[in-house]
């Protein structure tokens, strides 16, 4: 199915309830990741202003409402050796005002939860050698990381190594690290969170 056809799935489940047997038959795999990414951050917005548009919000929505059906397009996207939790864990875009990254923040949570649902581990590793708290720790993004430690997400994991990390690394120690190299990215909060400290 080409992704033409799948992003008019896409649309026309936002705007108008649908079968969702018909959302699990059309998307593709391929096209699985492409929708989740738009559930949890609708990836044509450039800016980061206050408000949500009603387009942006309709299509996370739809969005959300395909991956949580398309079960056989998801246990094809785990096959590829990729996850939903990983793929919610990365998103930092919006910091700069509260009410979109609280928006956003709250897309990517029940995309975790979503995917702890399915089976997916909140303490797996991915091709990068991170696990999802890592991959929260490097984004910034203290709301995800007090999410994932509240789903049991371990302080303890270190990281398997790749060309993104080294060795042996918490997450606190990616958060350290990249607060070193710029304080201004905004990981002080995470690395509160991950001491244990502040609410």
């Amino acid at each position: 199915m080409n992704l033409f056809r799948e992003a008019v799935v896409l649309f026309v489940s936002a705007v108008a309830p649908f079968d969702t047997t018909m959302a699990s038959d059309l998307v593709s795999s391929a096209a699985y990741e492409e929708i989740a990414h738009h559930a949890v951050s609708v990836r044509f917005r450039s800016s980061c202003d206050e408000s949500a548009s009603m387009l942006e919000t309709t299509l996370s929505e739809g969005a959300y409402l395909i991956i949580s059906a398309a079960d056989s397009a998801y246990l094809e996207y785990r096959k590829s050796g990729k996850s939903l939790i990983h793929l919610a864990t990365g998103k930092v875009k919006c910091k700069q005002t509260e009410q979109r990254f609280s928006l956003e923040s709250q897309r990517a949570m029940r995309a975790i939860d979503l995917a702890l649902s399915r089976g997916e581990s909140v303490n797996e590793y991915n091709a990068l050698g991170i696990t999802p708290l890592h991959s929260a720790a490097l984004s910034g993004n203290e709301n995800i990381v007090r999410h994932l430690l509240s789903r049991g997400a371990s302080r303890e994991t270190r990281t398997l190594g790749s060309f993104l990390v080294d060795e042996g690394q918490t997450p606190l120690d990616l958060a350290l690290t990249i607060h070193e190299m710029n304080p201004a990215l905004g990981h002080s909060e995470v690395i509160q969170v991950l001491r244990g400290e502040g609410p």
